[in-house]
């Protein structure tokens, strides 16, 4: 049982090929830091990781890092050489990451490769960007945004670094709890929960009676607007690109 009052939490950052794990993207670079009290304890996981696979050009502009550069940093490890250290780090512990759906869809799909169990029903994970949202769902939220916001400009993040990231991450994260009147992990935890709330058509649109409903006129459309709303239609289609 986690015991979510402590204030001692992981923060983690993945660095990867690209953008989904079920088409053969992979992870390159894992980074976390462990944050007691709001300060760094000196524990941390970093490891580079040979991906397999060439890296895009895209991703490379993103982190730097090419497949070679992986290999090298590494010392030619994959994955699954690593797996058994980066899952007792986790196990157990509150994990905050940013677009933390992003960084477990990978973390889980490769744990599952190396033949461990998936890594989110072993710890306890909390997504700072929807955190974020919740405090501030009109403004942008990226790191880079909430950086600046919060004042944490003291890192280059020129190329982006899952070890990097992650510290920047820890100094954004505690600056917005710090924010909200130093909530503990108890109370962010049941703050994120809140807002995962689902809005369904019943929340903004109320049912007339059917008193009302008796009484309200038939209107047919014409064909004349009937071949309007479907050459409207064929006009989307062929305007589509995606």
């Amino acid at each position: 049982m986690i015991d979510v009052n402590v204030d001692e939490f992981i923060v983690l950052d993945t660095e990867t090929t690209g953008f989904d794990p079920n088409t053969g993207h992979k992870i390159i670079e894992v980074g976390a830091i462990t944050i007691k009290d709001g300060i760094p304890t000196g524990s941390q996981f970093h490891e580079y990781v040979d991906p397999e696979r060439e890296i895009p050009f895209e991703a490379t502009e993103v982190h730097g890092m090419t497949r070679q550069d992986c290999i090298e940093q590494g010392g030619g490890r994959i994955f699954k050489d690593i797996a058994d250290d980066l899952f007792h780090y986790l196990e157990g512990k509150i994990v905050v990451a940013h677009n933390a759906p992003f960084d477990f869809g990978f973390l889980d799909a490769e744990f599952l490769s190396a033949g461990l169990p998936t890594i989110t029903d072993k710890c306890t994970v909390i997504d700072s960007l929807g955190y974020a949202n919740g405090i501030s769902p009109t403004k942008r939220n990226s790191l880079d945004q909430l950086s600046k916001r919060y004042g944490v400009t003291d890192f280059d993040r020129s190329l982006h670094g899952a070890l990097l990231d992650s510290q920047i991450l820890a100094s954004v994260f505690m600056a917005m709890r710090k924010s909200q009147q130093h909530l503990t992990m108890s109370e962010v935890l049941k703050s994120t929960e809140a807002k995962k709330r689902v809005f369904n058509l019943a929340d903004v649109v109320r049912p007339i009676s059917q008193e009302i409903a008796m009484k309200l006129p038939l209107v047919e459309a014409s064909s004349d607007d009937l071949k309007n709303h479907d050459d409207y239609l064929s006009k989307i289609d062929d305007e589509l690109t995606w």
